[in-house]
């Protein structure tokens, strides 16, 4: 009787424990399931946080990169209209046998602007502190996305080049005007060095060129020719920085997109094929714009460089949205022509693959004659006699835009194309203006 009793006090007690056990365990699988949704909620949050804290990071770094690239477009233009001009002034001082042909008032205007500008440094000032703040903050670890990372360091390793390139140049121009100042000018009369055009002004009381103005202008010429002055204005004419401004151009517009892509969990294409690099064999689709040829890998040429055509100023002026062309005829040919490759002279014609695009478009307006422009690509195996195929161009009195498909141009092998834009006129006088021109690929509007 108690060993049966005993027995059901041992079992009662036995039952009671593992009820209690199965309580116990259900409880603190509970806990451990509630510190888990804990976690997970933290980490949800967190991570939310985290990417909200991101995105508003990029954003500004977005807004960063918008402005410095106005103020890259903004030197790009300053250099690309300082080789220009610096084309003006080297085509016209290598004829020293035709000098009463360019050397007049209307020259010695545009060289004294060319080298009072030459001895003023110009740089970018990009806005940093908006990528440093995320790279310091450690958000920049957790973009996800491999391009927008490498995109967003190669940006801010290119701006590092530029400044750095931009020192190293302007610290130049110091030197070069140092020695321009001291050197150059010594013993020439300062108060017409400093407004040139005084030497070309009649004496207010006899009417005549005083001796003073006549040496002066003997003095100027010389000044002008004079080394250290052709250096100094050259020293804008630096193609690699251009490059470099066209590649951070590029780059900050993809990159502009990719991060508003991202902050809205979209996804891009790769958009390597469509940033700018200064080995690229590929063509650029704009020629001109706002009149000005794309520097980074273009050149602005005339030919033939002797004869009516280029000995003077006005030949073509550079406008504030436009380039206007001046020829005043009576050759048997003259040539204005864009190249592909580098801005300086050389043996080699330098070529860009062009064959992704079916058409060109220009957007010209003819001012006066011109009633045989025609429209020329070449590539660098053609001969320079004038064999090519070529277009007729007919032009409105207003501004309009002409398209034209690449197969009109048959004998032109785009994949290696030399003269990328050229414009060919005959004996008759011809003045038009160029705003655009540009390459446009198969379905492009």
């Amino acid at each position: 009787m108690l060993l049966l009793r005993w027995l059901k006090q041992q079992h009662y007690m036995n039952d009671n424990l593992r009820k209690y056990l199965g309580y116990a365990m259900g409880e603190i699988a509970l806990v451990i399931i509630g510190i888990l949704i804990a976690l997970q909620i933290d980490a949800w949050y967190e991570d939310r946080q985290t990417r909200a804290n991101l995105q508003t990071q990029l954003q500004s770094v977005a807004e960063s990169i918008v402005q410095d690239l106005v103020g890259v477009t903004n030197l790009k233009r300053q250099r690309t209209d300082a080789i220009f001009k610096t084309n003006h002034l080297t085509g016209l001082t290598g004829f020293q046998d035709e000098v009463e042909s360019w050397y007049n008032r209307d020259y010695v205007s545009f060289v004294s602007q060319l080298i009072a500008s030459s001895q003023v440094p110009v740089y970018l000032v990009p806005s940093i502190g908006a990528f440093q703040a995320l790279e310091s903050s450690g958000y920049a670890n957790h973009i996800r996305d491999a391009g927008l990372r490498r995109n967003l360091n190669d940006y801010y390793a290119t701006v590092e080049r530029i400044v750095f390139a931009e020192r190293e140049l302007n610290n130049l121009i110091r030197e070069v005007s140092l020695r321009y100042e001291t050197d150059t000018t010594s013993g020439i009369y300062k108060p017409f060095l400093q407004e040139p055009l005084l030497a070309w002004e009649p004496d207010p009381n006899t009417g005549e060129i005083d001796e003073y103005a006549i040496a002066f202008r003997e003095d100027y010429l010389g000044l002008v020719t004079d080394s250290v002055t052709q250096t100094l204005v050259r020293s804008s004419r630096n193609q690699a920085l251009l490059r470099e401004y066209e590649h951070l151009l590029s780059l900050g517009n993809v990159l502009v997109r990719e991060i508003e892509a991202y902050t809205l969990d979209e996804r891009l294409p790769d958009a390597g094929d469509t940033v700018f690099g200064a080995d690229n064999e590929s063509g650029p689709p704009r020629v001109f714009n706002d009149g000005r040829f794309e520097a980074h890998s273009l050149g602005l040429f005339r030919a033939p460089t002797v004869a009516g055509f280029g000995q003077h100023v006005e030949d073509y002026q550079l406008e504030d949205d436009h380039l206007t062309v001046n020829y005043r005829g009576g050759d048997n040919w003259a040539f204005l022509y864009v190249t592909a490759g580098p801005i300086e002279i050389s043996v080699k014609k330098h070529a860009l693959d062009y064959s992704r695009f079916d058409r060109i478009r220009l957007e010209l307006k003819r001012n006066s004659g011109c009633e045989d422009l025609r429209l020329v690509l070449k590539d660098a195996e053609d001969a320079d006699d004038g064999s090519q195929r070529d277009v007729k161009l007919e032009l409105a009195d207003e501004w309009a835009t002409y398209d034209y498909p690449l197969s009109l141009f048959a004998d032109a092998e785009l994949t290696q194309l030399n003269v990328v834009t050229g414009f060919l006129m005959f004996n008759n006088a011809c003045s038009f203006s160029v705003r655009d021109v540009t390459y446009l690929e198969p379905g492009e509007s």
